[in-house]
């Protein structure tokens, strides 16, 4: 004990004594001093021009070479990870490194991160992620992290629980994490993971300035602000972990429902509105509901909405009989349909699984597909009467017949 620190020895008398280390030790072991166990190894081979370590003597900073991997706190399961496998340290403990900071469920990776030890706290300088493990994920037995896809243009700070609870053993102190990010960050929807349904980066979730004292305790939630691009106008949701180990969320839109690409440009004026529950994960944002565009109304089963277009299919739908400006539009049956909008071309394209539709009052039947304008309803495909039959790509029903 004399040679590990733990006692100091009087030469002459051979008296012992707890060292300063020792009387630490006796305090933290018995819960009435908080103790740490910040811990570095250096495995580097060093030569005459460079050592494993280092002191300047002008900023009095110690580098450290060779570092696979350091702990701060074993009871916290706060440890470091330098990208470069080096650690400087200056006075305080405090220190600097670039790489990645696992604390619990957290993993915070970036560049010049500033760890001040006196606080407890790191200074995010230059953030490249900010993942966590779902505890989701983990009750199925999975493995995974969430959160990549967060973007923070901005520095932010966490903190580590209380600066006097470095062991996190000591009762009543705080465990989780506080991070405070002034400016908030962004999360964009086009990452690998999502597969082949990606967004542009006009296509955002905005979270405000947080300062979120909670960290590690459960999955991670935030609330802010959806940008479509265009598609619905910007609403409030709350962003969280989603069942596919994405950051998505579920919304329900308001009574009066939402105009989808109103806002468009370079779309045609819509009147299409949206009643129902939307959902964002890893397969798009996508949506239950009824549709109402012009005089069509479509009971869907799924929707999945793009910057540019809208794909929907339900069992049921039907186009009333009725004029909308100049544009008439004959009463149709839809059974099993799917469908394509572009707003911007103004065309919703509709199919059926028999691409069959019946006009007047069944004395004519189109075989292939409805085209839904503002200018009225178009058909292409076989068309036929009693006493003809017609093929063509665009052809126009009126109230009197087609054309």
């Amino acid at each position: 004990m004399v040679v590990e620190g733990y006692l100091d020895r009087d030469v002459n008398t051979a008296v012992m004594r707890l060292s300063r280390k020792g009387y630490l030790y006796v305090l933290a072991y018995t819960g009435k001093r908080d103790y740490d166990n910040f811990q570095v190894q250096s495995l580097f081979a060093s030569n005459d021009s460079i050592k494993n370590a280092s002191i300047n003597l002008d900023d009095k900073m110690l580098t450290i070479r060779g570092v696979d991997r350091f702990t701060l706190s074993d009871s916290l399961k706060i440890f470091g990870v330098p990208s470069d496998k080096t650690l400087r340290i200056g006075k305080g403990r405090a220190f600097t490194l670039n790489g990645q900071f696992k604390a619990g469920t957290l993993r915070y990776a970036g560049r010049d991160l500033k760890f001040d030890y006196d606080k407890f706290s790191m200074n995010l300088n230059k953030i490249d992620s900010i993942t966590f493990s779902s505890s989701k994920l983990a009750s199925q037995g999975k493995e995974g992290e969430v959160g990549g896809d967060i973007k923070y243009e901005n520095p932010g700070t966490v903190y580590f629980g209380s600066a006097d609870n470095k062991s996190g053993r000591i009762a009543g102190k705080k465990t989780t994490q506080r991070l405070v990010m002034p400016e908030g960050m962004t999360v964009y929807f086009n990452q690998p993971i999502r597969g082949n349904i990606t967004y542009n980066q006009k296509v955002y979730f905005k979270i405000p300035a947080i300062d979120n004292d909670s960290l590690g305790k459960g999955d991670i939630s935030f609330i802010g602000t959806f940008h479509s691009d265009g598609i619905f106008p910007p609403f409030k949701a709350e962003l969280k972990t989603m069942p596919d180990n994405t950051l998505g969320f579920v919304h329900k839109a308001p009574a009066t429902g939402y105009p989808i690409y109103s806002n468009k440009k370079g779309s045609s004026p819509s009147n299409v509105k949206f009643t129902g529950e939307l959902t964002m994960d890893k397969t798009g944002l996508r949506a239950e509901g009824v549709l109402n565009h012009l005089t069509a109304s479509l009971d869907t089963k799924g929707i999945l909405f793009m910057t540019d277009s809208l794909l929907a299919s339900g069992d049921k739908g039907e186009i009333k009989e009725g004029l909308v400006g100049k544009g008439y539009f004959p009463q149709v049956q839809l059974n099993n349909y799917s469908l394509k909008w572009w707003p911007k071309a103004d065309s919703m394209v509709i199919t059926t699984s028999k691409n069959n539709f019946n006009f007047y009052n069944a004395t004519a039947n189109l075989e292939g597909s409805l085209v839904l304008r503002s200018a009225g309803l178009f058909g292409n495909g076989t068309l036929r009467r009693r006493d003809s039959e017609a093929i063509s790509k665009s052809i126009k029903f009126n109230k009197e017949g087609f054309v």
